[in-house]
């Protein structure tokens, strides 16, 4: 197998075990391994990982077994209203995402492109807090406290372009 490929195949397979994970500890509640999934997938996009909502698979088993407004499937819409481009493989196989994926996703496209002139990241990009649950004021002061670094790097960022952490 071509080193690059191989290196794909790890990502897929990661992408895909963190996908289950997050459906299997959100069926059971575990807020804390959802707030740190959540944290390793942003962290790992601004890294430079392939894009999350880059498989028809994955987004199919997010929309599938979770809320559509659930903070996974709202991270998945964000990737892909800021991230997609014409050169996305997955874009010839568009008709086998889920609906409201994909219309959620056209209807935050077309809300950030009406100024082109504008450059748009999505909000959790510099306050990934509010992807997280939080018990009470206090844990989310915290949680603030503890990505205090990530929110001054993104804040710089004007894109979703890759920064390391």
């Amino acid at each position: 197998m071509h080193e690059a490929a191989r290196e794909t195949s790890k990502y897929d397979r990661i992408q895909s075990i963190l996908i289950n994970l997050y459906v299997f500890v959100d069926r059971r509640g575990v807020a804390g391994l959802r707030n740190d999934i959540i944290d390793l997938l942003a962290e790992q996009r601004g890294s430079g990982w392939p894009l999350l909502s880059g498989s028809t698979e994955r987004v199919g088993i997010a929309f599938s077994c979770l809320p559509s407004n659930s903070t996974l499937c709202r991270y998945l819409i964000d990737e892909a209203t800021f991230c997609w481009d014409g050169k996305l493989a997955m874009i010839e196989h568009l008709q086998d995402l889920p609906t409201e994926f994909t219309v959620e996703a056209m209807k935050a496209t077309l809300k950030y492109t009406k100024k082109p002139d504008d450059v748009y990241m999505p909000d959790w990009r510099s306050r990934i807090c509010m992807l997280h649950d939080h018990a009470d004021d206090v844990e989310k002061t915290r949680c603030a406290a503890a990505h205090a670094v990530w929110f001054d790097k993104m804040i710089k960022m004007q894109r979703m372009e890759p920064v390391k952490v």
